[in-house]
């Protein structure tokens, strides 16, 4: 005879769709053991219902983690291309600076050529010898050509470049 004192409570799962109970117990028209295949059919549910929500989890994880590794290459990429460019922007002006010295140095040994006294003459062709050996060493197009190095790649060398849409919790510690 139900006394209506056992009662068995599930805490935890997706409780609150229409019709689950999460409350099984002794009734006045049903017994709990009456009740149990209905109780061991919620316990069921609830764990794939656990399981599946788990498994989305993980899938969303994985697919933000996809987004950022796709979002940390295309930021090395605006990394290494700035970086490039900058250092083009310094071999032009090296460049520049070099032809204005040798400009320079042809103008000076112009002047030097003219030089009537002797010691002066020595003097200058010794600053003018120097100038146009520092032109020389300055200039790019003397020097090894070539792709420069790629920059360091860390979050923080990337930070500018990053265009990361996904919540900030969800980056990585590093993109290595």
């Amino acid at each position: 005879m139900p006394t209506g004192k056992l009662m068995l409570t599930i805490n935890g799962g997706y409780s609150t769709a229409p019709g689950r109970s999460s409350i099984f117990g002794d009734g006045s028209r049903q017994t709990i053991e009456e009740r149990l295949p209905e109780l061991l059919q919620e316990l069921e549910v609830r764990a794939l219902e656990l399981q599946w929500a788990q498994e989305k989890r993980e899938r969303d994880a994985r697919a933000r983690q996809a987004l950022w590794e796709a979002e940390v290459d295309r930021a090395r990429e605006r990394l290494v291309e700035a970086h490039r460019g900058e250092v083009l922007e310094e071999q032009v002006t090296a460049w520049e600076r070099a032809q204005r010295i040798r400009t320079y140095v042809a103008a000076l040994q112009l002047r030097v050529s003219a030089l009537e006294d002797p010691a002066q003459a020595e003097a200058a062709t010794l600053w003018v010898d120097w100038a146009a050996q520092f032109a020389e060493h300055t200039d790019p197009l003397v020097q090894s050509i070539g792709l420069p190095a790629d920059p360091p790649i860390s979050l923080e060398t990337l930070g500018a470049h990053l265009r990361w849409n996904g919540p900030p919790g969800d980056l990585p510690a590093d993109p290595d």
